[in-house]
């Protein structure tokens, strides 16, 4: 996992894992609120079937502040049709 230059998202490069098939795109998103209120957004990105990128932003586009732990995560999990 690699940080992209300029913003809060990162670059996803698994050596091995479950092939998802032929699903691309937004695969599963989440958001949680920021220390001051503003919502985050996280979206998993799929490429040719693998695991490519978590996008992270604010609704205002400014920089995340708070440290976001995997317990106040819960993803939605895209359908097939809808990645």
């Amino acid at each position: 996992m690699s940080g992209i230059h300029g913003t809060d998202s990162f670059r996803l490069t698994p050596t091995q894992g479950v092939q998802l098939g032929d699903v691309r795109g937004v695969f599963a998103d989440a958001e949680v609120a920021d220390t001051d209120g503003v919502f985050i957004h996280l979206l998993l990105h799929v490429v040719n079937g693998k695991l490519a990128e978590l996008e992270v932003y604010r609704d205002d586009l400014a920089p995340v502040r708070a440290r976001i732990s995997a317990d106040d995560i819960a993803f939605y999990i895209h359908g097939p049709s809808e990645a």
